[in-house]
């Protein structure tokens, strides 16, 4: 994915690498009758925007039909990454899974709100196990792009869901 989108007159380039995104098909894959939810890290230099294969899984809390990231057990993690010599203010890519259709459910809305109040910029992917995907990028809380994009090639090996599977 390298998505390049113009909105609110702001021009800016979101990049993945393909590994990274695979393995986060394959954790929609994984994950089974549940939603995974975590925070990864980025890196910006101008209107660039990469994603880094450096991320944590977070706990949730609810059901497939109602799930919230828990976000006392984010700030633990951030702290945890902080006391480790980490610099926690690069977690900024929250993804998480669907088992359906990829969008930003009313709680997703509600997460991307409560996470972007306390960062200047936020990205946010949901995946499916069918490769599909749905990001958004938020600027001082307020969405300046959003977009779909469907993972290219096969849908995962065995190999990759295994090592989904032990994250």
């Amino acid at each position: 994915m390298n998505a390049s989108t113009t909105l609110h007159a702001v021009h800016m380039e979101c990049k993945a690498d393909p590994a990274l995104r695979r393995r986060l098909w394959s954790y929609a894959i994984a994950a089974g009758h549940v939603e995974v939810s975590g925070m990864g890290e980025i890196d910006v230099l101008g209107p660039v925007i990469t994603l880094l294969d450096n991320m944590m899984m977070i706990k949730q809390h609810g059901s497939a039909g109602n799930t919230h990231l828990d976000i006392q057990a984010l700030a633990d993690a951030l702290d945890t990454k902080y006391r480790s010599g980490a610099d926690p203010n690069r977690y900024r890519f929250w993804y998480h899974t669907h088992l359906g259709e990829v969008y930003f459910s009313g709680q997703d809305d509600f997460t991307i709100r409560d996470l972007s109040r306390n960062m200047p910029l936020l990205v946010a992917g949901v995946f499916n196990r069918n490769g599909r995907t749905h990001w958004c990028v938020v600027r001082d809380a307020v969405i300046v792009a959003e977009w779909d994009f469907e993972i290219p090639g096969p849908r995962p090996s065995k190999d990759e869901f295994e090592e989904a599977r032990r994250t």
